[in-house]
């Protein structure tokens, strides 16, 4: 508890400095910002009225004499803010460069570097200063100028707290994906995934917790993969000495009634080999190392010897085939998509009354075959565990039918290595239908 009580009070504290100091980033900026938008809209407004008072005085100088200009620029002094002159243009061609004193011939109102106003009056040589002028109240700032400012400012706090909010969280998002992608890994069966080093406060103890779990999980599963194996090797050593010594026991006694006894103890050897085969057949599978081994095979030819193999001994039942018009080739494992065929025909032989049904047919670049027979079939609550390995419907156990619970995981481990998915389902017969389907890598 005082470790979280340490990592909350830590995150906090980093959270509240971290917006303090962007709020003050945020306000110095806006402020500063402001600032210049507001100098820049003045500077215009009293362009634009600076402009409109030039022309009037021109207008008005235009209507009198020559003579009577420098009377009419005192008398419009009492209502004007700003000091005027008249002047000729000559007297400032010493204090403008070339452009700026040719723009001035040229009519242009000149703004100049300490603040005058500078307009040569049409068809004279006489120039008509205004100023210095000085910076006056925002007051001069239209209304459509405000709204202006006020989308400024309220535009780049928005973008601001964007920026700081996405540098909060960036760290805590890649986290966030780093654990999450990790965990996805974890749970599709790579045991060697690991979290990156996390760099927020928030995800460093989940990265470490996931890792060292990681750690465990993996060390827990070689272990299990490492111990069924040395106990199914083992195992075959005292098996084998056992059938040896059987043997020797045979060849001594001769007599029936000495050995008919004894000789049932061969069924059940053979019972222990077969599981000891099928355990070391699924860790072999389970293994990440296993590759396989891919052959091109045609589809109907295949599946036909694979059917011809299952039906010796089954007289009794009836094998019906359904195959599509053209099942083209695929590739597989030789060695070992024919397991995945015996044990669903072996468990059809095993549980059908009379017949048992094979159909395969092609859907674009995938193959779907399936195995139907009319026995009881499979209760739905099983469908979600009959792929696990040991599971046996209950009443296999209670009728006693023989099996380990192996086959059909062994079988959707090889379904799964060729990129393929199994499923099982009810029969339109009244059994169980298991179907397959595989990946085709040439065209029909």
């Amino acid at each position: 508890m005082k470790s979280r009580i340490g990592i909350r009070t830590r995150t906090f504290i980093s959270f509240y400095l971290f917006w303090l100091c962007s709020a003050l980033v945020i306000y110095l900026s806006i402020d500063f910002v402001q600032e210049r938008i507001l100098e820049r809209l003045v500077a215009t407004a009293q362009s634009e009225s600076m402009r409109e008072a030039v022309k009037r005085v021109e207008a008005r100088l235009l209507a009198h004499p020559n003579t009577d200009w420098e009377k009419e620029v005192d008398s419009m002094g009492d209502y004007f803010i700003y000091p005027m002159a008249i002047k000729k243009i000559d007297v400032f061609s010493a204090h403008m460069d070339a452009e700026q004193y040719q723009s001035l011939k040229d009519g242009v109102i000149i703004l100049t570097s300490d603040g005058f106003v500078l307009k040569k009056i049409r068809s004279t040589n006489d120039v008509l200063k205004i100023g210095p002028i000085t910076p006056e109240s925002p007051s001069v700032v239209s209304e459509l100028s405000t709204m202006q400012l006020i989308i400024y400012v309220w535009g780049l706090t928005a973008l601001m707290i964007a920026l700081f909010s996405y540098l909060w969280l960036r760290p805590v998002w890649k986290d966030m994906m780093n654990v999450r992608k990790t965990a996805l890994l974890l749970s599709s069966g790579d045991f060697s995934a690991r979290t990156e080093w996390a760099s927020s406060e928030i995800f460093i103890p989940i990265a470490t917790a996931m890792n060292s779990m990681a750690d465990r999980i993996q060390r827990l599963v070689t272990f299990r993969k490492e111990m069924t194996q040395a106990m199914a090797h083992e195992l075959r050593t005292p098996v084998a000495r056992i059938r040896f010594l059987l043997f020797d026991y045979f060849e001594q006694k001769k007599e029936e009634s000495e050995t008919s006894s004894i000789s049932r103890i061969y069924p059940e050897i053979d019972e222990i080999e077969s599981l000891i085969t099928m355990g070391l057949n699924y860790a072999r599978i389970d293994s990440d190392t296993i590759e396989l081994v891919p052959s091109k095979q045609y589809v109907l030819t295949w599946i036909e010897a694979q059917v011809s193999a299952a039906s010796l001994g089954a007289s009794h039942l009836k094998f019906e085939s359904h195959y599509g018009e053209d099942l083209g080739w695929f590739e597989i494992d030789t060695k070992m998509m024919p397991y995945v065929f015996r044990n669903l025909l072996g468990n059809a032989k095993k549980h059908a009354k009379s017949m048992i049904k094979i159909s395969a047919e092609r859907k674009g670049n995938h193959l779907v075959f399936a195995v139907e027979d009319d026995g009881r079939g499979i209760h739905p609550d099983e469908y979600s565990n009959i792929f696990q390995p040991f599971h046996r419907g209950a009443e296999d156990e209670e009728k006693g039918i023989s099996g380990f619970g192996l086959g059909l995981a062994i079988a959707e481990k090889v379904i799964l290595l060729h990129k393929g998915t199994i499923s099982v389902s009810a029969s339109s017969l009244g059994g169980a239908c298991f179907t397959v389907e595989i990946p085709c890598k040439y065209p029909s």
